[in-house]
């Protein structure tokens, strides 16, 4: 079975130097010429560098900025030109609050005006796919080893207020489900912009997650197929699992590409995903999914880079296994004994651990920290360079 690689970019926030000068974001309409200073000049000299290679390239919404039509427009030309950059691909996108003018700043009549009608091929290539989109909230892209929804979590945006929340509605959530009908494919992908869990641990008074989510996750939990659902908006990159069964839709929320960062989530980076779904690892493995990603994080004056010293996503991870990291640990300690193992040793002897989600990782480590054991990290990208029997800990042992 093929695997399916998505390279995933949100929440640019393009803007007009002029309509907004306190410049929300890196990427800007007027050219900066510089590719330390532009994350889509960096990104085409990382795709070309680093040799990316995609199947689908996804944008989770928030082209421009405060529904700047222009800016949305420029927006998505750099974005039709990444595409290019990857061997012109497949371009799939949903849209962000940011792309409906809920305000009626610029478009009086149809606050999805620039979106809907001034955007070539948006949010899908085939036209009859454009049209469920907007008809129905959503769409569905079948193929033979995949399948994907772009949801529009922003289509009940007609006032200031709407615009404070992500919202699916019940009944389109019950479309959907007649649309997805009885079949399985081996890759099921819902993607949206909003998130459908808090993020409470960042924003208490968190109300913006997507109303109604808990009747689409109930949905697709009860589905015979594994989802996975890819959102935005937050600007902190995160990896969960959704409330529900122990085969509920893994969460994979990614970080703003170019949005000025500030607040609770300034460190988190700007970052750029690739993401890899391997249908064969999970059914070799007893996974429900499989996903390994690649993450570059852009820095001003330096560009893209695999590091990670804030709270984005670690330059390499993946999501699926659910094992407890106590259980993980004590394979891990029996495959590598007392011997220096490096990463890539690592995953040979213990394939799973290609799939454990950065937090679990983070208890795996700890508690091979208690056992006895040395989790040597890198400092620039925070990842697992080796782990060891702590040289301390075995001298203690045998005295």
């Amino acid at each position: 079975m093929p695997t399916l690689r998505i390279a995933v970019l949100t929440d640019i926030h393009v803007h007009d130097p002029v309509t907004h000068p306190s410049a929300p974001s890196h990427a800007r309409r007027t050219p900066v010429g510089q590719p330390s200073h532009d994350p889509f000049l960096s990104l085409h000299e990382l795709i070309a560098t680093s040799h990316i290679e995609a199947d689908l390239l996804v944008c989770l919404g928030d082209l421009g900025h405060q529904a700047h039509p222009e800016s949305i427009i420029d927006s998505w030309t750099k974005i039709r030109t990444v595409q290019e950059k990857l061997g012109g691909i497949p371009l799939l996108a949903t849209t962000g609050n940011h792309d409906v003018d809920s305000y009626r700043s610029y478009t009086p009549h149809d606050p999805t005006e620039s979106v809907r009608f001034r955007l070539e091929e948006y949010p899908v290539a085939e036209r009859h796919l454009r049209i469920e989109y907007w008809a129905d909230d959503s769409c569905v892209i079948e193929r033979d080893s995949y399948r994907i929804v772009l949801l529009n979590s922003s289509s009940l945006h007609h006032t200031k207020e709407d615009a404070r929340h992500g919202e699916v509605s019940v009944s389109a959530i019950a479309r959907l489900n007649e649309k997805l009908g009885t079949s399985t494919k081996p890759i099921n992908i819902l993607a949206c912009h909003h998130h459908p869990q808090r993020y409470g641990d960042i924003d208490q008074d968190d109300y913006q997650a997507l109303r109604n989510s808990e009747e689409l996750v109930a949905m697709l939990d009860n589905r015979p197929d594994s989802w996975a659902i890819l959102h935005g908006h937050k600007h902190r990159p995160r990896v969960r699992y959704c409330a529900g069964s122990s085969s509920s839709p893994a969460l994979f929320g990614a970080g703003s590409f170019s949005a000025m960062l500030s607040g609770e989530v300034q460190s988190a980076g700007n970052q750029f995903y690739l993401l890899t779904f391997d249908p064969d690892a999970a059914t070799s493995l007893g996974l429900e999914l499989a996903c390994s990603f690649q993450s570059w994080t852009w820095r001003l004056g330096s560009g893209w880079a695999p590091q990670n010293d804030g709270m984005g996503l670690p330059p390499v991870g993946g999501f699926g296994c659910r094992r407890a990291p106590r259980e993980l640990a004590t394979e891990i300690a029996a495959a590598i004994g007392n011997t220096r193992t490096y990463w890539a040793d690592l995953l040979a002897a213990v394939p799973v651990m290609r799939f454990v989600g950065p937090d679990d990782l983070l208890q795996v480590c700890k508690r091979l920290e208690i056992d006895g054991f040395l989790v040597k990290r890198d400092q620039g990208s925070n990842a697992v360079e080796y782990i060891q029997r702590d040289p301390e800990t075995q001298v203690a042992s045998h005295a």
